[in-house]
């Protein structure tokens, strides 16, 4: 997540709403709540982990800000690519199997800081399925966050971001009730045919 000052007020209001809503709704269905681990993270001029990985019924739900003139982007995927990485080798190790991790990101536009390198990575890693990122982008439409997802980027307002959220828990679910190996169709996730939110 990160959301600058342009994002203050009713957008920033609206965007927790939708977190804090997604997040209960998935730690309230048996099957996602068994299964699901979340790490929250928030991007501004550094990185601010609010919760390392874990499952999500031990997991606090942070109030976000929007703050900062500044999008720390690449820092935060960095970060998070991280995390992921690390959890599934981890979980190779132990012999465990484990589903393909998500990676949801929501800003407000394109990073502020050095992201090429990451971006490359993350396109890279969602071409070859080893993650799998949504970019959520709820402000002026850009284009450029394209640039880290062969899933194109979601373009939406505070009030809209509910509903890629819920396409999100659904898509999570259906990849939790398949069984390992299997091949799983996503429907497509909401777009909001709009050049300015």
């Amino acid at each position: 997540m990160t959301l600058t000052d342009s994002s203050r007020g009713k957008i920033i209001s609206e965007v927790n709403q939708a977190i804090e809503s997604f997040l209960l709704s998935v730690r309230d269905t048996n099957t996602l709540a068994e299964q699901v681990e979340v790490a929250l993270l928030e991007s501004r001029e550094y990185v601010t982990v609010h919760s390392p990985l874990k499952p999500i019924n031990q997991t606090i739900f942070p109030l976000f800000s929007a703050s900062s003139e500044h999008r720390a982007l690449g820092q935060g995927l960095d970060v998070a690519i991280n995390m992921l990485r690390t959890a599934v080798a981890e979980s190779k190790q132990k012999g465990h199997t484990c589903r393909r991790p998500w990676c949801v990101v929501i800003t407000d536009g394109q990073a502020s800081d050095v992201w090429e390198d990451t971006a490359a990575r993350l396109k890279a890693w969602s071409e070859d399925r080893s993650i799998i990122p949504v970019i959520i982008n709820v402000g002026d439409k850009e284009d450029g966050l394209d640039e880290y997802s062969c899933i194109p980027t979601c373009h939406a307002s505070g009030e809209q971001l509910k509903e890629i959220l819920d396409w999100v828990k659904q898509s999570i679910a259906l990849v939790a009730c398949a069984n390992p190996g299997d091949t799983v169709r996503l429907l497509s996730p909401p777009q909001f045919d709009v050049q300015t939110i």
